[in-house]
C-alpha cells in the first residue's frame, strides 16, 4: 500500500512539474507584454511627448498648406501657358482667314 501511495505521489509531482513547465513561459510572456505596454503608456502620457506630437502636427499642417499653394500656383501657370499657346494658334488661324488662305489642317 505504501508503494502505491509513493507511486501516486510521484505521478502527482510529475503532473505538477509538467503543468508548471508549460505555464512558466506563458506567464513570463504575459509579464513581458504588460511591462512593454506599461512603458509605452508612461512614455505617451508625458508632457514632452504631447509637445512633440503638437510640433509634428503643426509642421505637417504647414507642409500641406505649402504643397497646396504650390499646386495652385503651378496649375495657374500651366493654365496660363496653355491659354497663351491656344491664343497664338487662334491668332495664326485668324490671320490665315483674313488673308484668305485655307486652314492649316487641310
Amino acid at each position: 500500500m505504501q508503494t502505491a501511495v509513493h507511486y501516486y505521489s510521484l505521478l502527482n509531482s510529475l503532473q505538477y512539474k509538467r503543468r508548471s513547465s508549460l505555464l512558466e513561459p506563458v506567464i513570463g510572456f504575459v509579464q513581458a507584454q504588460k511591462t512593454f505596454f506599461d512603458m509605452g503608456n508612461e512614455t505617451l502620457s508625458r508632457k514632452e511627448f504631447e509637445d512633440f506630437v503638437g510640433n509634428i502636427s503643426a509642421s505637417v499642417q504647414r507642409q500641406v498648406i505649402l504643397m497646396l499653394t504650390s499646386f495652385v500656383l503651378l496649375s495657374f501657370l500651366l493654365f496660363a501657358n496653355v491659354f497663351c499657346h491656344l491664343f497664338v494658334v487662334w491668332e495664326r488661324e485668324r490671320e490665315r482667314c483674313v488673308v484668305g488662305l485655307p486652314p492649316s489642317s487641310i
